[in-house]
């Protein structure tokens, strides 16, 4: 049996054991020195792998080289970024289109379609431009005689939409333009105006000045300081995220390994917030920057009619859209912000389609998610769900408008 007497002192007596609550303290220092240099170690870790495996910056982006406002892609460009875990392509023809190579001047004997929209329309995060949704698309419908161009920019509104066509796309000499709505934001984009972003290194820079002027501060979280949002132990964990490079990498496995397939759908009260706009009654900012949406979008369909091209739309959901569980509930009705669109463009002819009912049942009948884990933009399956259903509707529409009586 081992001896368990206190061990004798240097004049030979036997030593005192430490008081209980001694022994608690020095358990938990010991305990919290270990935390602490577990977690330094790990804050090196990740600082000393980021370093290894950074890629430098895309440089995506240029001002309107017409000096009209707005930005372009940079020509010419090939970089890359990791989203997720995986090394993306982000590449560039000689004009600016995330697109292959190919010539101002239309082919004979092909009908051109130009697709134009924001970074869903451009293909983030797609493996390939083959495999955004518009290469998914062209890859459909180019063998019944047509040519597809994407001219999809990160970032745009459709008032940036309605600058390009008029200074760009329509040189290409379109048959067909396909606007691709993105739900989550093209309200919000487009009411914010030309202005809202700078271009910085190559870099997008949004202006905070512009939401300020133009949104109430009540759905403006960002207009209320820091300090008077949250308490003293809130504001100084949230100073802390952008320079604790371990908590990002931590809450990013938590939330890829958490994020649900399907969920209880939450109107938030922030202006840039994507389920802002599925609440009802709209209040009177939501109502007035879907108004000047609306005449935006009008004044597209007018370009193209003047211009003998047919203009076609096409809306694309949000994350939280195809994920709810419900699609009604008190406050919000998910079929909104598209139901204004859908309405516009009926009493104007425009052909349209609404990407959501085929998204959410691929995701229900599949028990797969379209999008990327903590992202809000389409992962490769989520670009060829969308590119597909685009593909079957311009080819059902076509027949509809070359029938006989059609138009």
């Amino acid at each position: 049996m081992p001896d368990e007497r206190p061990e004798p002192n240097a004049a030979g007596a036997p030593r005192p054991p430490l008081p209980r609550a001694k022994r608690i303290l020095f358990a938990a220092v010991t305990a919290l020195i270990s935390i602490s240099l577990l977690l330094v170690a790990g804050e090196i870790g990740i600082r000393m792998y980021r370093a290894k495996t950074k890629l430098p910056s895309p440089r995506s982006f240029i001002e309107n080289p017409h000096g009209t406002g707005s930005y372009r892609l940079r020509p010419h460009l090939d970089a890359a970024t990791r989203v997720a875990g995986k090394t993306i392509a982000i590449r560039t023809n000689a004009h600016g289109m995330p697109w292959r190579e190919v010539a101002r001047e239309k082919p004979g004997g092909v009908r051109r379609v130009a697709i134009v929209g924001d970074s869903f329309a451009q293909g983030l995060w797609a493996e390939s431009a083959e495999k955004g949704l518009a290469g998914v698309f062209a890859s459909i419908v180019e063998p019944g005689g047509f040519e597809v161009l994407n001219f999809g920019v990160s970032g745009y509104g459709l008032a940036d939409v309605a600058l390009q066509i008029r200074e760009e796309v329509l040189g290409f000499e379109p048959a067909f333009i396909v606007l691709v709505f993105y739900a989550g934001n093209d309200f919000i984009d487009t009411y914010l105006g030309l202005e809202r972003y700078g271009v910085k290194d190559g870099a997008l820079v949004h202006d905070d000045a512009v939401v300020r002027a133009k949104v109430p501060p009540e759905f403006n979280p960002a207009a209320v300081p820091l300090h008077e949002r949250h308490g003293p132990w809130k504001r100084w964990t949230r100073s802390l995220r952008p320079h604790v490079k371990l908590y990002g990498a931590l809450r990013g496995i938590s939330r890829r390994k958490s994020e649900p397939l399907l969920q209880e759908f939450k109107v938030r009260q922030s202006f840039t917030g994507r389920t802002f706009w599925s609440q009802k009654p709209y209040p009177p900012i939501a109502k007035q920057a879907r108004d000047v949406t609306l005449e935006t979008l009008a004044a597209i369909s007018e370009t193209c009619r003047e211009n003998d091209v047919t203009l076609l739309v096409a809306a694309l959901p949000f994350k939280e859209q195809v994920s709810s569980y419900t699609q009604r509930g008190s406050d919000f009705d998910i079929g909104r912000p598209q139901s204004f669109l859908r309405e516009f463009c009926e009493e104007r002819g425009i052909p349209y389609h609404d990407l959501l009912p085929a998204m959410r049942h691929y995701v229900r009948s599949n028990q797969r998610s379209v999008f990327v884990t903590d992202e809000i933009h389409l992962n490769d399956e989520g670009h060829a769900v969308a590119g597909e259903e685009m593909a079957i509707w311009f080819r059902e529409t076509l027949d509809r408008l070359s029938a006989p009586g059609a138009m």
